[in-house]
């Protein structure tokens, strides 16, 4: 999956985000991605980035000229202003500077409710995956003064703050959307086609390379190539909330069609239709794949000081 949505929302207002662990990166799926195709960003602010993002290529073969210096310090949050600044516009630079991805320039006139911009569209690239490494700044703080002043997006919407790796996922059409709300994510489901999901057809595929720690960033590489070295083994669990009608009716489908895949797949699969999480106390280890609804703060099983996946293992929540 990708995130192309900045703020994404289904059919109703509300919006949710999806939050990946990731071991496998740009691996995962039917087939492994061309070291060719991809390009990592690390921080002179941050060694640790750079390690991680060297790491990463000796081991999986990038080129060093895939390898995108910026200069951003360490941190969750960044200002719209410091990621324009710090990561937006340097990424942009290197992928055009290093031979990676070309772009051509259009002016947009202002209007009675946004500013006037420039905007521009991939015509070429050699990649199609972005890399972040530890330490990168993933959020991106609301700046009201950014707004545009379109009256059609409803108020919970009428805001700024985005995702860092959703935002770059647009960089083949940077300057082309509103800041202001959600974009649409035409590539959502079932998109496997390499000729659909490309900078060539509006979507740079984002991914992050992180963790608590530097050590656990790098581990997840390993552990990756472990997996697809020995195959991917453990339970599967599904932590659905038994919605029967609704706005969020959609997720619990998508969740039960992932659990019905595993089972298919020939994993011990467990699922959950009750409101709540999985406890405290529930005996859930060996995981390979878990999936389930978010809650406001670390409860249930995931509060426990550690949890037990295993090599290669995917998981999300559906964040809404």
């Amino acid at each position: 999956m990708i995130g192309h949505r900045r703020r994404s929302i289904p059919a109703v207002v509300g919006w949710y985000r999806i939050y990946f662990l990731l071991a496998v990166g740009p691996w995962i799926g039917s087939g492994r991605a061309d070291p060719g195709e991809v390009a990592v960003v690390w921080s002179r602010q941050i060694p640790e980035s750079r390690e991680v993002a060297q790491y990463y290529a000796a081991r999986r073969g990038i080129p060093e000229a895939q390898l995108i210096e910026i200069d951003v310090a360490a941190g969750v949050t960044i200002s719209r202003d410091d990621y324009i600044q710090r990561i937006e516009r340097p990424v942009k630079r290197a992928l055009e500077n290093q031979g990676l991805m070309k772009f051509v320039s259009t002016p947009i006139a202002a209007t009675e409710t946004s500013a006037g911009r420039m905007a521009y569209r991939c015509v070429a690239a050699r990649i199609r995956y972005l890399v972040m490494t530890w330490g990168i700044p993933y959020r991106i703080l609301d700046d009201p003064t950014r707004l545009d002043k379109d009256l059609a997006i409803p108020p919970p919407m009428r805001r700024t703050d985005a995702c860092v790796d959703n935002e770059l996922c647009l960089l083949p059409i940077l300057g082309q959307v509103s800041l202001t709300g959600a974009v649409v994510n035409r590539f959502s489901y079932n998109a496997t086609n390499p000729v659909v999901l490309s900078p060539m057809n509006s979507v740079l595929m984002v991914t992050r390379l992180d963790g608590p720690s530097p050590a656990i960033a790098t581990g997840l590489v390993d552990k990756a190539m472990q997996a697809e070295r020995d195959g991917l083994v453990g339970r599967a669990y599904f932590d659905l909330r038994g919605i029967t009608s609704g706005e969020y009716l959609l997720g619990d489908q998508f969740m039960t069609n992932g659990y019905r895949i595993c089972r298919l797949g020939g994993f011990e699969t467990v699922i959950d239709h009750r409101p709540e999480v999985f406890p405290v106390t529930f005996p859930m280890s060996d995981i390979a794949v878990y999936a389930g609804w978010y809650t406001s703060n670390n409860e249930g099983v995931f509060s426990r000081p550690e949890v037990e996946f295993r090599p290669g293992a995917i998981a999300y929540h559906l964040h809404s």
